[in-house]
């Protein structure tokens, strides 16, 4: 758009300066409208804005449309109530882990707290009730520590390690299933469960690392000769062994009997099964015994279930009726 000085403008035609007006009308035609669009994002973005932003759990950091994720501070997840069907919480259990992850501090909080959040909103732990006690009791802890400016100096908490300790209690991931964002999805077939019931058997489904898969815990031999002779009698006995740590019994499960043999520490009271054959050989001795026991005392078969023994004599395997033959 040309631009012109008072006498440029004086010199241009009726028809030219006619034209010019024309043009410049519709440049602020143009100009307002995107002013107007520019407002609108705005308050689009701040409405967007303010709609991802909780109440209680502070901004989305990402939406994933069957759960959220946020980050939120140790003191906030300890205001949420627990899901009324979740396990019993165990203060002792809660004190131990603060106990140890006091010294481990330099992990942080590894995994995610899961939430539901009902219909009306209102908030419930899922699954972490245990670690959520944990922080609570740690924060306490360290709070104590704090007060005491002696121990803490001895500690040297005045340091950059402390203080970047402190960061971790202010951001805990969360993920949270809502029943707001399940009503604008396709359900799939719920078997009579409620929408938290759903979420809640999901996550209880993974297996929990047993003692002797944990590093550290066990030796490579250890491991290498218990997993060998285990697999050995699941060859041998494989309709006897279920595929989840909760089976029951007669049935036993691979990882479970892993680590009752480790627990039991045979390989220490027997220091001449120095391999997974001759573990096996030691299991399959025990499995004979046991079935030879209850064989003879109909009492002893009184105190499980006929379906079991029906099971174990057809399949002669009886190591999953008890576990007294651990400690032979």
């Amino acid at each position: 758009m040309p631009h012109y000085s008072p006498k440029e403008y004086s010199l241009l035609s009726s028809e030219e300066k006619t034209s010019l007006r024309e043009q410049r009308a519709k440049i602020s035609i143009f100009q307002q409208g995107k002013q107007g669009m520019e407002q609108n994002d705005a308050s689009d973005n701040n409405a967007s804005g303010k709609k991802n932003v909780h109440p209680t759990l502070g901004p989305v950091i990402i939406d994933l449309g069957y759960k959220r994720v946020h980050a939120v501070s140790s003191g906030r997840l300890g205001t949420i109530p627990i899901w009324k069907k979740q396990r019993t919480y165990r203060y002792d259990r809660v004190k131990r882990m603060a106990d140890e992850k006091a010294d481990h501090m330099n992990l942080g909080f590894p995994g995610i707290i899961c939430l539901y959040e009902d219909a009306d909103g209102k908030l419930f732990v899922i699954d972490g009730q245990h670690r959520v006690g944990m922080m609570q009791a740690l924060r306490e802890k360290r709070n104590k520590i704090i007060e005491d400016k002696t121990e803490l100096k001895e500690k040297d908490m005045y340091g950059e390690t402390w203080k970047d300790q402190e960061k971790y209690f202010q951001a805990v991931l969360v993920e949270v299933y809502s029943e707001v964002s399940k009503a604008k999805m396709t359900n799939s077939a719920s078997e009579g469960r409620s929408y938290a019931e759903q979420v809640y058997v999901e996550i209880n489904k993974a297996e929990p690392l047993t003692l002797v898969d944990i590093p550290g815990v066990a030796s490579e031999t250890e491991r290498k000769i218990i997993s060998e002779a285990v697999m050995i009698l699941k060859r041998l006995y494989s309709d006897m062994f279920g595929s989840s740590q909760r089976c029951r019994s007669p049935n036993v499960n691979i990882d479970n009997l892993r680590d009752s043999i480790f627990g039991s520490n045979i390989l220490k009271r027997h220091n001449k099964l120095t391999s997974g054959e001759e573990l096996a050989d030691w299991l399959m001795s025990q499995n004979t015994d046991l079935g030879e026991l209850y064989e003879r005392e109909s009492k002893r078969r009184e105190f499980i279930p006929p379906k079991a023994w029906k099971k174990a004599s057809k399949n002669g395997f009886y190591l999953g009726l008890e576990n007294s033959w651990l400690y032979k």
